[in-house]
């Protein structure tokens, strides 16, 4: 099977070596701790300069001795679960990276592990750090939501069968997906080993589960999601991300908005649509950060900052619009809404990772 149609890991080892309780003692949990700090003193820096610096701070900083490791293998693993971003060839923190870092560093290491499994879900393939692989799909949902459904499964899973998932069939007929040939070992050795070590995961008699620790929130996490949500094609990608989550929202906020602006689309007021019993323009209300990320969020995200009014077709192409469409209206969202009032802390590269990353 060519690899673009396996489940891969970047780099040569994985990222933590001792619990998070323990990062300081652990040198590649150092190493990880370290170039997320590093990151976000600097809010976004170049792939280049990162690369060029990082191994004299990681020496100053927690005196690792220099070696001959690619600096980009520094990362890179961080990069595949999503805690940072790689965007245009420049490296931030993402929404939940920050979040999992400013935990550490308030020594809330339990809100540290949520924060990473949150991050661990969204992860997907492709992504920037392996952009080789050609498979739209959501590689940890899948492994949380069999290891729920089948309570555990064989190590060995995780080096012939798993990494060898294509399509949702795979997964409703998981036991009688048969195993691939080719040991890809990655899974095992990479992966489980410190989601094992950070009593996420449990491993016993050659079995993997999800701890008890950990599965109450996961299942929680999980529980409007269906197989068929962990799998996409471009266009649907947007929806697949943050509307398997179903919350309520408040009706009568969505209508003073609306009257707010005047029952006028927020991108263009001339784009008039067509007159309804109760508004003399239809336009739809729009949650600028979806409400299906209200855990990685303090504040409530059903609040007049976070909405504007949309025409349909606006409201589509904030979702379903190429890239190139999408970040002009990302800018004009960010400097003409009222969304920093509130979110203060909120970036345009974080309108970038949710929209368009």
């Amino acid at each position: 099977m060519s690899n673009q149609y396996r489940w891969q890991v970047p780099g040569n080892g994985n990222p933590f070596d001792s619990t998070l309780e323990n990062w300081n003692q652990g040198k590649m949990s150092q190493r990880s701790i370290g170039v997320l700090e590093y990151i976000n003193k600097y809010k976004s820096i170049s792939k280049h300069d990162f690369e060029s610096k990082i191994k004299c701070y990681l020496k100053k900083t927690f005196h690792h001795e220099d070696n001959d490791s690619i600096p980009a293998h520094f990362y890179r693993p961080l990069e595949f679960i999503g805690l940072i971003r790689n965007y245009n060839n420049t490296l931030s923190l993402s929404i939940d990276g920050k979040n999992f870092l400013n935990s550490i560093i308030d020594n809330n290491f339990e809100k540290a592990l949520d924060y990473y499994i949150l991050q661990m879900l969204k992860t997907k393939y492709p992504n920037s750090a392996t952009n080789r692989v050609s498979l739209p799909l959501f590689p940890f949902k899948i492994i949380f939501k069999l290891l729920l459904t089948y309570d555990s499964l064989p190590i060995d899973d995780f080096m012939y069968k798993i990494p060898y998932i294509q399509k949702v069939d795979n997964v409703i007929n998981y036991k009688s997906f048969k195993k691939n040939n080719e040991k890809y070992e990655k899974w095992k050795t990479w992966v489980l080993s410190y989601l094992i070590k950070w009593n996420i995961l449990n491993k016993e008699n050659n079995n993997i589960s999800i701890s008890k620790y950990k599965k109450d929130y996961i299942s929680k996490l999980l529980e409007n999601t269906e197989y068929s949500d962990m799998f996409f094609n471009e266009e649907q990608y947007f929806n697949k991300m943050y509307y398997t989550k179903k919350i309520p929202r408040n009706s009568e906020l969505v209508k003073k908005i609306i009257k707010k602006y005047d029952y006028k689309c927020f991108f263009d007021k001339t784009h008039i649509t067509f007159p309804t019993n109760l508004y003399n323009n239809y336009v739809e209300c729009h949650h600028i950060i979806p409400l299906s990320l209200s855990d990685s969020f303090t504040i409530n995200l059903d609040c007049e900052d976070n909405l504007i009014p949309l025409c349909p077709n606006c409201h589509k192409a904030i979702h379903l619009a190429s890239k190139i469409y999408k970040e002009p209206l990302l800018n004009h969202i960010y400097h003409n809404s009222h969304l920093t009032n509130t979110f203060k802390n909120i970036t345009l590269d974080d309108l970038k990772e949710i929209y368009i990353l």
